[in-house]
């Protein structure tokens, strides 16, 4: 289902509803979404880049880009805010003030472990779900946005 996929946007969707969970959490949906896609590596087809810009109902502006045909090594996501920007990685986050003091936030698991625990969880014993499949569907429908 990787190698040829057949839902819209391929692996730039598959991987980017995580980080579009992730927006939503902490900043909210974008209510205009304007995107262009390309595909460098033939594959990871249909495409391998998104890029995009993001305006929220605040007035707030955003860029994504997600390329999987290129090494990167930063972070998942930034957010630049008035008082300091934070920035979220696979297993910590750092947040650094208006003044560059920085605190680094290391996570007890990582985001893979954390999901495959609670999934675990609620089979096992009966958990309720950390969200429900509505709010699965608006990152879904963000990254279909991005992605088409």
């Amino acid at each position: 289902w990787r190698q040829q996929p057949k839902h819209v946007g391929g692996f730039v969707a598959d991987a980017g509803v995580h980080l579009a969970h992730a927006v939503g959490r902490l900043v909210g949906m974008p209510e205009v979404v304007k995107n262009l896609t390309g595909q460098f590596d033939p594959q990871l087809a249909p495409i391998d880049t998104a890029v995009a810009v993001l305006k929220f109902p605040s007035g707030v502006l955003g860029t994504w880009t997600s390329c999987f045909s290129a090494y990167h090594r930063g972070p998942m996501l930034r957010i630049y805010g008035s008082k300091g920007t934070a920035e979220l990685y696979f297993d910590h986050a750092i947040f650094r003030n208006g003044k560059g003091k920085e605190t680094r936030f290391d996570a007890k698991v990582s985001s893979f472990v954390a999901q495959f625990s609670h999934f675990a969880d609620v089979v096992k014993n009966g958990t309720a779900v950390a969200y429900t499949p509505e709010r699965a569907l608006l990152d879904l429908q963000l990254m279909e946005a991005i992605v088409r």
